[in-house]
Parts: structure tokens; sequence; C-alpha cells
């Protein structure tokens, strides 16, 4: 939902892309799954770091259209300064 009301950048992510200004804000994205089918191929390493929400849209909408050469699946994280140094 790209007119989602929270922020959707992490403060580490936000201060170290944008640090001398806050994160613009933007509606012009693509739905991820859409990216997914369009782009990936036999030759694609996916690497996954969160729920597979879209990946499991593009394997719904495209079926054997959806191809990757290689997946790897990080398994996990628990969020931002969730583990004290």
């Amino acid at each position: 939902n790209i007119n989602h009301p929270n922020a959707c950048v992490s403060p580490w992510h936000a201060q170290a892309f944008f640090p001398y200004g806050s994160v613009p804000d933007s509606t012009d994205a693509e739905e991820a799954w859409r990216v997914l089918l369009r782009e990936c191929d036999q030759r694609t390493v996916l690497f996954t770091g969160g729920p597979l929400s879209n990946v499991a849209e593009a394997i719904r909408r495209g079926g054997s259209g959806f191809k990757t050469g290689c997946w790897l699946g990080q398994g996990g994280f628990a969020g931002d300064n969730v583990v004290p140094p």
C-alpha cells in the first residue's frame, strides 16, 4: 500500500541514506510482485530477509512464469537495535 500512513524507512536507513534531511515522500513506486515477475529469471539469485508475501503474490499471479535460479532465505531478523551491542 503506497499510501501507508506510517514511516516505512527504519531510522538507521534514514540516517544512512538521508543524513542531511528527512526521507522525501514519494508515490512513485511499483508493486513488488510485478517487479519480481518482470525481472527474475533462471540467472537470478533472490535473497529474501522478511515475510515472503511479495514472492507468494508473484507465484500466485505468475504461476510457472515466475522463475529464479536460486533463493536464499535469511531468517531470524528481529528488527533494528533489538540486540544490544
